[in-house]
């Protein structure tokens, strides 16, 4: 039989996870997708809804295209959680038409308040990370945790100086930076937060390795209620 270099089998051991994590993926039970609304100070608010228990806000990023979530959003569920996803175009409409961190932020600040479950998880994805950052610095009562997923540092580090546990999920691979670790550890130690690179991924590691980001995502909730 031929040896296998330590480098190759490490690479299709790494591949073997991502797999694996896809596969799981692919035989969850497919969510409900209707999309809610209500009329919040700023405009209207649209979301998606589903599952039961501790509840977790995913917001999309900007620029990100539709449906994100919809590798990690199964696995939440499955682990019983109540997952609530913003409607990316309605919250920037919402916020005046601005991507502003501020304004994104006070749109899911309401959100959670009308919903009446808080304090909820925020798990925000690129330019969104420094919207969530800004909702727990300014409404800490209504956060349990924080999951920033590919953050912008720019919009992240103008947020205000948060409190809440943190976690920061940065692909090993993002592009939009030379040392994306270095990057992580800055936004990092401006939200009280830890960091997870995640191998095989790149600006938006919940959807390269959702194998990966979800049950880290799942883990690090599951401590902060433990």
């Amino acid at each position: 039989m031929t040896n296998l270099s330590p480098t190759l089998a490490g690479r299709l051991l790494g591949l073997a996870i991502v797999l694996a994590g896809m596969l799981l993926v692919v035989g969850a039970p497919k969510a409900e997708t209707v999309v809610h609304s209500f009329d919040a100070s700023q405009g209207r608010i649209s979301y998606t809804d589903v599952g039961a228990g501790a509840i977790v806000v995913l917001v999309p990023g900007a620029d990100a295209f539709d449906g994100e979530f919809r590798y990690v959003v199964p696995q939440l569920v499955d682990s019983g959680f109540r997952v609530v996803t913003l409607a990316t175009p309605v919250t920037m409409e919402a916020s005046g038409g601005s991507a502003r961190a501020s304004a994104v932020g006070a749109d899911i600040v309401e959100l959670i308040r009308y919903l009446g479950q808080g304090p909820a998880y925020l798990a925000g994805s690129a330019t969104t990370a420094g919207a969530v950052a800004w909702a727990t610095a300014v409404a800490p009562e209504q956060v349990r945790g924080l999951m920033l997923l590919g953050p912008s540092v720019a919009e992240t580090t103008q947020a205000p100086a948060s409190h809440a546990r943190t976690l920061v999920l940065m692909g090993q691979s993002d592009p939009a930076f030379v040392a994306p670790k270095v990057e992580a550890e800055a936004v990092a130690r401006r939200v009280n937060g830890k960091v997870q690179m995640v191998e095989k991924a790149g600006g938006l590691p919940h959807v390269d390795a959702p194998g990966m980001v979800g049950p880290a995502m799942i883990d690090f909730m599951d401590r902060l209620d433990s």
